[in-house]
C-alpha cells in the first residue's frame, strides 16, 4: 500500500483530536507519523505507527523501504523542517495552515514561506478565509484546497432541547486561554449579563500557562465574579461532551489579535453545535463559513462586549429560537462537517496530486 508520512514536531495533545482523526482516518493509505519527539506522551490515547525522526539515517532508503508517496506537514511553521528533504528525493510536501500559521497579518509569515510557496505540492487550509489568507502570502491559487475539520457526530451526540428554570443559566467557553479566543472580552460580557440574569453561571474550560491563569483570576476578582465563574483545567473529549450537555449555551468570543493571530474555524464551535448547544460567537475569519448568524446561531462583531452580552441574553430568553439554532446547527455540522465526510475529501485531495506526478 502506499505510504503517507505525516509529520508532526509535538505529540498529539488532548485538545488535538482532529488532527489525530486525519491521520488515522485515512484508509486507502498506509500512515506513517515522523515526528520530533524521542518518546510519545500520549500512546495509549492516540495510538499509532511512529518513526522518531533522529532514528532516520537515510531518507531515500526509509522512503522506498515503506513506499512513501507524499509528506503531510500538520502546521504551516512546521512544513520549512522537511522542505529539504522533500526537495531532494523529489517527495510531494502536503501542508496543513490551521491557525496563526495562515495570517497574513504576521509579517514573518510572508518571508517564512517563500521557498515553501514555490516548492510545495499541496496546501491544505482548514477554511475559505485562509484560502485568501495564504493567496496574499504568495501562495499560489492552484495549489491550494480547502480541509475543513470534520467532527464525530456520534461522539459528539446530539441532547435535545435543554429546559431551564428559575434563570440558572449555564454558559460554557471551551478553549486555550490565549488573546485570541478572548476570554477577557467575554468576562466583561458576563458582567453585563449577571446585571440581568443574576443567577447565570459561567463555566471556562481549558488550558493555560500559570501567568494567563493568573491574569484570568485577576479579572474575575476585578469583576466581582469569583462565585458566579468556574474554571476548569483542559479534558478529554469525552468530559467536553458532558460539559456540553449541561449547558445552556456555548460561547467563544474570538478575534484577530494585534500581532495578528488570529483562528480558523474553532473545532470546539462544531463540537458545540453537534451537541445541540446554541451558539454564540463572532465575525472572525472562518466562522461565518460555519455558522450562518440568525439561522445557526448568534454572531457579534470582534472585542464587542456589549453586543456579546445582549446576544447571549437574547438566546437565553429566547429558548424557542435558541433550539432552532441548535437543530439546524447540528444540521449544518451533519451536512458539511461530518468527519468521515472530510477524511474522503482528503483522501481525494492525495488522490488528485498523486494522479499528476504519475
Amino acid at each position: 500500500m502506499d505510504t503517507i508520512v505525516h509529520y508532526l514536531v509535538e505529540d498529539i495533545k488532548v485538545n488535538q483530536d482532529f488532527k489525530y482523526r486525519q491521520i488515522v482516518g485515512i484508509r486507502s493509505y498506509r500512515s506513517i507519523v515522523v515526528g520530533e519527539f524521542p518518546r510519545r506522551s500520549s500512546e495509549r490515547d492516540y495510538p499509532y505507527e511512529y518513526k522518531y525522526r533522529g532514528d532516520i539515517k537515510d531518507w531515500g532508503a526509509f522512503f522506498e523501504k515503506h513506499n512513501v508517496k507524499a509528506i503531510h506537514c500538520h502546521f504551516g511553521y512546521d512544513a520549512n523542517k522537511m522542505l529539504p528533504i522533500a526537495k531532494r528525493w523529489n517527495i510531494p510536501l502536503i501542508v496543513s495552515f490551521r491557525g496563526n500559521d495562515a495570517s497574513s497579518r504576521k509579517k514573518e509569515n510572508k518571508k517564512a514561506y517563500r521557498k515553501l510557496a514555490k516548492y510545495g505540492s499541496l496546501f491544505l487550509p482548514v477554511c475559505k478565509f485562509f484560502k485568501k489568507e495564504l493567496m496574499k502570502l504568495g501562495f499560489p491559487k492552484q495549489k491550494i484546497r480547502v480541509l475543513y475539520g470534520g467532527i464525530d457526530t456520534d461522539k459528539f451526540s446530539f441532547r435535545g432541547v435543554k429546559t431551564t428554570k428559575e434563570g440558572n443559566y449555564r454558559i460554557l467557553m471551551v478553549g486555550r486561554l490565549a488573546g485570541k479566543k478572548g476570554v477577557p472580552v467575554l468576562l466583561q460580557a458576563f458582567k453585563i449579563v449577571r446585571s440581568k440574569l443574576p443567577k447565570a453561571k459561567l463555566v471556562i474550560v481549558g488550558k493555560g500557562e500559570p501567568k494567563e491563569k493568573k491574569e484570568l483570576q485577576r479579572d474575575i476578582r476585578s469583576n466581582h465574579l469569583k462565585d458566579a465563574v468556574k474554571l476548569k483545567d483542559a479534558m478529554p473529549n469525552a468530559d467536553i461532551v458532558k460539559e456540553m450537555h449541561r449547558s445552556d449555551l456555548f460561547c467563544l468570543p474570538s478575534h484577530t489579535t494585534r500581532n495578528g493571530a488570529i483562528e480558523g474555524i474553532p473545532n470546539v464551535l462544531k463540537e458545540a453545535m453537534s451537541c445541540g448547544v446554541p451558539v454564540v460567537s463572532t465575525f472572525h475569519a472562518g466562522i461565518p463559513e460555519l455558522i450562518a448568524h440568525g439561522k445557526e446561531g448568534a454572531l457579534v462583531k470582534e472585542k464587542d462586549a456589549k453586543a456579546l452580552a445582549e446576544a447571549i441574553i437574547r438566546l437565553l430568553r429566547n429558548p424557542d429560537r435558541a433550539a432552532a439554532y441548535a437543530i439546524r446547527a447540528r444540521r449544518k455540522v451533519e451536512r458539511s462537517f461530518h468527519l468521515p465526510a472530510q477524511i474522503k475529501v482528503q483522501e481525494q485531495y492525495y488522490d488528485e496530486l498523486l494522479r499528476k506526478r504519475s
